[in-house]
């Protein structure tokens, strides 16, 4: 017995490192990554609080994350960090294995977990990178794990659990609030579902665990917010995680992203390649509805409703990106190793169709993920993996390791390329011009963006640049990287003429043009002459011209 289940251990492991061995090759795997990765760096370099270093529309675990990882790989060592959340990943798992297994029988669970290592691998290659969704997936399993514990329980050790639960639960969504999916299916369980199931007798206990799950949540968001409001960071917490995703992010998604396209394009081919997954969800749920054994509706019924909450979670803000997958896959890989042990229960021979069913969308999705960037333009994502070359040597080779920067765009790859840390919290730029309330890389009104432009925000940038004596600025418009020729110099006149009072051209590489400060030359003998492309700007009326030209 002890063998078997080291063996099968190994193969979870096998499994785990083989579908994402692929990420470790790829320096940066989505913009998003290169974001977290610039604000963390400021913070291990500064000590700067969150927000104040970077800011992201997220809670502040993701910098917290990333800023643990750098600290033990190294700042910006992102492929290592891809090495690390192999590692998180297979833990998940396991958790997730922990739940199908405290439920139904023994392989349950090994199903549970190999459907969890599979599944989050199908969609874009992107799919990969070290995202929000797939890092609260842990604390999440973890949380989801003691309450299908405590609801085998009874007294001080079901309500200690669905404490630790709510701790758990908070913990998640201190990285990202989409992660309420579990709290919320679990009260909905305990406080309507289960008393409708099995009676009125399981009503009070219900309302002790989802209060004793309330408790921990609350608690852990109070300390939370203790902590916060000693850095001085509280409010800006509250209006970027939630204010401006509330008020701008889900309105506009639902109003200007095409929310039927996206998800005939998005969703429809992931559920296809998830086909084995619904099969054996769907095999549990009839014998849920069918046998209404009370023991196995304890915890199936929580899974069932943490996977419907979750595949909500998927569709809000009408985008449908590749990294929001991950976080329905959970609750439906326990879901489905439920279903698949049943299945072999009646038929023992259906094991090979389960083990092709998962290893067919994992293995084309490996084979993808391998030839990352034909596979993105394949998806109409022509952005390379890899932080551009020439600019990223210039940058490192014309600036000192203390020097900040600032990248006018949406293209923090610049900033892990050169190895340096911004001199601005708008490490992407796309808060300002409202790009990153509409998004999607299309070419909008300019008063329809400008509406959804951070309120007071190129105050922010440029008394940022000036306290933080930004050594270089780098304008990607010229680039287009990103799309970003849409928003020139010249459409925002207060930038421009900060720029123009300070800076001076210096350089063109792969596009972008290159700005140095005037009061800093002095200090770069040891650099040698500027390079090929120093254009020095007289006023700032023909600088504005310039600008505007190019």
């Amino acid at each position: 017995m002890l063998r078997r289940r080291v063996m099968a251990l190994l193969a979870l492991v096998l499994v785990a490192v083989v579908l994402r061995w692929p990420s470790t090759r790829i320096t940066v795997l989505n913009e998003d990554e290169a974001l977290y990765a610039a604000a963390a760096a400021t913070m291990m370099e500064t000590g700067a609080p969150p927000y104040v270093a970077g800011v992201e529309s997220k809670p502040p675990g993701i910098f917290y994350l990333y800023r643990a990882a750098f600290a033990l790989v190294g700042r910006y060592q992102l492929r290592a960090v891809h090495a690390l959340t192999i590692g998180w990943v297979l833990l998940t798992a396991l958790l997730v294995a922990g739940m199908a297994r405290r439920v139904g029988p023994a392989r349950a669970g090994w199903w549970a977990a190999f459907f969890y290592l599979v599944f989050t691998t199908v969609q874009q290659p992107k799919v990969l990178a070290s995202q929000c969704e797939l890092l609260y997936a842990l604390p999440l399993a973890g949380a989801g794990w003691l309450l299908v514990e405590a609801l085998a329980r009874e007294g001080w050790g079901a309500w200690g659990r669905a404490l630790a639960a709510g701790v758990l639960c908070g913990a998640a969504t201190l990285i990202k609030p989409t992660a309420v999916s579990l709290p919320a299916a679990a009260l909905a369980v305990l406080a309507v579902g289960r008393p409708l199931w099995l009676g009125r007798r399981v009503l009070l206990p219900g309302l002790r665990l989802a209060a004793a799950l309330g408790a921990g949540f609350a608690a852990m968001w109070g300390a939370a917010a203790l902590y916060f409001v000693h850095l001085g960071v509280w409010d800006d917490l509250v209006y970027w995680s939630f204010r401006w995703t509330l008020g701008n992010y889900i309105p506009t998604g639902f109003a200007t992203s095409r929310f039927l396209v996206r998800f005939a394009a998005s969703f429809v081919p992931w559920a296809g390649l998830c086909s084995v997954l619904w099969v054996c969800a769907a095999a549990e749920v009839r014998a849920l509805l069918g046998e209404r054994r009370e023991r196995q509706e304890r915890g199936a019924l929580l899974l069932l409703a943490w996977g419907g909450f979750a595949l909500g979670m998927v569709g809000l803000g009408g985008r449908f990106y590749d990294h929001y997958f991950p976080q329905a896959v959970t609750p439906l890989a326990a879901l489905a190793g439920l279903g698949a042990a049943r299945l072999l229960e009646a038929q023992a021979g259906r094991v090979r169709w389960l083990l092709a069913g998962a290893a067919a969308p994992g293995v084309l999705c490996l084979v993808g993920a391998l030839h990352f960037d034909a596979t993105q333009r394949l998806f109409g994502d022509g952005s390379s993996s890899e932080p551009p070359a020439a600019l990223s040597q210039w940058l490192a080779g014309h600036t000192r390791p203390q020097d900040r920067i600032f990248v006018w765009g949406y293209y923090p790859l610049i900033y892990v390329g050169a190895d340096r840390i911004p001199a601005s919290r708008f490490v992407g730029c796309h808060y300002l011009t409202g790009y990153a309330a509409l998004g999607l890389s299309r070419r909008l009104p300019p008063e329809l963006e400008a509406r959804l432009e951070v309120p007071g925000g190129f105050a922010t940038l440029i008394e940022e640049l000036e306290r933080h004596r930004a050594e270089v600025v780098v304008d990607t418009a010229p680039a287009d990287f990103h799309g970003w020729s849409r928003y020139p110099l010249s459409r925002y006149p207060a930038l421009a003429a900060y720029l123009a009072a300070h800076y001076r051209r210096e350089a063109v590489v792969e596009g972008a043009v290159i700005y140095r400060r005037e009061d800093s030359r002095a200090g770069f003998g040891d650099r040698g002459a500027p390079p090929a492309g120093h254009e020095p700007i007289g006023d700032e009326e023909e600088r504005g011209r310039q600008v505007h030209a190019r």
